[in-house]
């Protein structure tokens, strides 16, 4: 379903996003 560390970082991303309910830019996932 992903590709590489892009996908996983994204993902990460998002769980990051639901866990603090916050916008992915404020997480330290600046990958985009």
């Amino acid at each position: 379903m992903f590709e590489g560390d892009d996908g996983m970082m994204l993902f990460l991303c998002v769980l990051y996003k639901h866990y603090l309910t916050i916008r992915c830019l404020d997480a330290p996932c600046e990958f985009a």
